[in-house]
């Protein structure tokens, strides 16, 4: 894992194009009348979907922090021909992450409402009852604070049109209304989020055969948030299992443990002393409150529909032996270490700001975790202006090997406010080629670039190889890949990658032709093609696997598909090897600080 950004604002021209065609099906609650859609940005395609959209799955709006229930039956034909409202959204957060997420993904702009429990079924033409396609159920990201299944990126129509699956995507509570923490509730019905999550798949096995859907070939996929949610799905399977495999993307949430301590805070806030007073708080004060107090409010371990630690299912025997594919992007994190470097005011406040937010305070571990990085650390920015610096480097402890070549010394550089005399060459504070801005240029760059790499093998790459591996050791189908292309219309800032979420227009098909970053390539073309061919082809016979080798138990051979590399449209296979080069001491730290399972 993402979100409805500036450079994703295209988007939303060429999702889809509505045609004149009104397909209805009738369910066990009545007529629903949907309408036609054909992909935007595929000029040559002729195909057109079946669109379903606002559908009710719950009764809507559901008792703010209750169970969602089953919705009533209509007797009028209901238009499902419009995307509903996203789910109250908590545009900030812990950390100034949020808030930057809320600038970039236009959250503020969005249409929200308690009155949020609908999903969206996109099927071929010619799906029918007598005619049953594989089914592809998605669950958005968002760190379980923001997100839609209205995004214009998640439209499923390319997939329907290209692909012969039918896809569902669906919007579930977030924050506090999804996730309150409240210890009135029992703690299995805390997690309200899940709840509706579950209730959404339910919906979809007692009703999807009706759009042309099989029931019994139903594969949930999901980004960020919704790969978090995707895998705690598989380990607290519901009974009787309404998936037969599941695709995790870029799993994570990042909400601290003070859940309870939050919810308190809450009730203080409005003057309540119990759950039902705040139940009449307006939704729009207590999101206004909690985003400026940064209040977050993570799942609640309930051995029900989360778990801290996933591997807890294996010992209860409840982990759901179903096929798996699951990876990451490339360069994760640098969306959100960016954020970071343009709050502070020079490359140390930046990289301390990182490690505070992950938990990482000791200066020891921040030094043991850039050495597991040495290609990164040497050669510097400086080695070729300051080699000649290169004895003095010697008088500095080994503690500060980790950092780059004379960075102390650059330091010194760029807070003098007078020239510094170094090696014979005289440094000013605004004279090029070495001065302040030239060595505050160099020295961020470098660091976003680092600081991005470990953030990414901390809390995603590390971590997804750890899973796969563990499952695979017990016997379980699990394959690996990861997503290494970047494209200009995908790009927020220079050198950003493959950053978190980007990988999803292209899985969806729902790349921009063109924007003001830039134009869709023919390798993003065939690439997305491709993409969406293989995410297809594994909803439809997940036993096969997607089109590499499983990853091997109990092996030191292991290997990944790597799509989009040094410019194929396809996927290469790599050993785990030549991605995973730090995880040997990232992983300790990843598992130390929660992100591991």
């Amino acid at each position: 894992m993402l979100a409805e950004s500036a450079y994703f604002c295209a988007i939303s021209a060429c999702a889809a194009a509505v045609f004149a065609g009104s397909p209805t099906v009738t369910i066990s609650a009545g007529e629903i009348i949907g309408t036609t859609l054909s992909p935007l940005n595929q000029p040559t395609s002729t195909g057109h979907a079946n669109a379903y959209l606002g559908i009710p799955f719950a009764k809507s709006p559901p008792e703010r922090f209750s169970p969602p229930e089953t919705p009533d039956s209509w007797e009028n034909p209901l238009r499902a021909q419009e995307l509903k409202p996203a789910c109250i959204q908590q545009a900030t957060g812990r950390t100034p992450t949020q808030d930057f997420l809320a600038e970039e993904w236009n959250i503020v702009k969005l249409h929200q409402s308690e009155d949020c429990l609908y999903l969206n079924v996109y099927a071929p033409e010619d799906a029918s009852p007598s005619n049953k396609k594989a089914v592809l159920f998605w669950i958005h990201g968002g760190n379980l604070q923001i997100g839609s299944a209205s995004f214009p990126f998640y439209n499923g129509t390319s997939l329907a049109v290209n692909e012969d699956v039918v896809v569902v995507t669906i919007n579930y509570r977030l924050g506090v209304f999804g996730f309150s923490n409240c210890p009135e509730i029992c703690k299995k019905e805390r997690n309200v989020g899940f709840l509706d999550q579950r209730l959404a798949l339910d919906w979809v096995s007692r009703n999807i055969e009706q759009f042309g859907g099989d029931a019994t070939r139903v594969t949930i996929f999901g980004q960020s948030a919704g790969g978090y949610s995707v895998k705690q799905l598989v380990a607290n399977p519901p009974t009787p299992q309404p998936f037969q495999a599941a695709i995790i993307q870029s799993q994570q949430v990042l909400l601290g443990r003070n859940g309870k301590e939050n919810y308190y805070k809450l009730l203080k806030a409005f003057n309540c002393r119990d759950l039902p007073c705040l139940r009449d708080v307006p939704a729009e004060d207590i999101k206004v409150y909690t985003g400026l107090k940064r209040l977050s409010f993570p799942p609640t371990s309930d051995d029900a529909t989360s778990l801290t630690d996933v591997r807890d299912s294996f010992c209860d025997n409840k982990f759901a032996n179903t096929p798996i594919m699951l990876g990451t992007t490339k360069d994760e994190a640098t969306i959100f270490v960016k954020q970071f470097f343009d709050l502070a005011k020079d490359p140390w406040a930046s990289e301390d700001l990182v490690f505070d937010f992950l938990g990482l305070g000791d200066e020891r571990d921040r030094s043991s975790l850039k050495r597991a990085y040495p290609d990164a650390v040497n050669p510097s920015p400086f080695a070729q202006e300051f080699s000649d610096l290169a004895p003095l480097e010697r008088q500095y402890p080994d503690g500060l090997r980790a950092l780059p070549p004379n960075e102390r010394l650059m330091q010194s550089v760029v807070q003098s406010e007078g020239p510094k005399y170094f090696g014979g060459r005289v440094y000013h504070k605004e004279e090029p080629p070495f001065g302040q801005h030239q060595v505050l240029d160099d020295l961020r760059s470098w660091k976003l670039a680092l600081l991005s790499r470990i953030v990414t093998d901390l809390v995603f790459n590390c971590p997804t190889a750890s899973i796969s591996g563990y499952i695979s050791d017990r016997g379980y189908n699990v394959w690996r890949y990861r997503y290494c292309a970047a494209f200009p219309n995908l790009t927020p800032f220079p050198d950003a990658g493959a950053w978190h979420g980007t990988e999803i227009p292209e899985v969806f098909g729902t790349y921009p032709l063109k924007n003001d970053h830039g134009k869709a390539t023919e390798q993003q073309i065939r690439l997305s093609a491709h993409m969406q061919h293989v995410w297809a082809e594994f909803a439809k016979n997940p036993d096969k696997g997607p089109g590499w080798a499983k990853v091997q138990p109990n092996s030191s051979d292991r290997s990944l598909a790597d799509f989009g590399s040094n410019g194929s449209s396809k996927h290469a296979v790599v050993p785990w090897s030549s991605v995973d080069a730090a995880c040997k001491l990232v992983q300790t730290y990843s598992d130390l600080l929660g992100f591991a399972w």
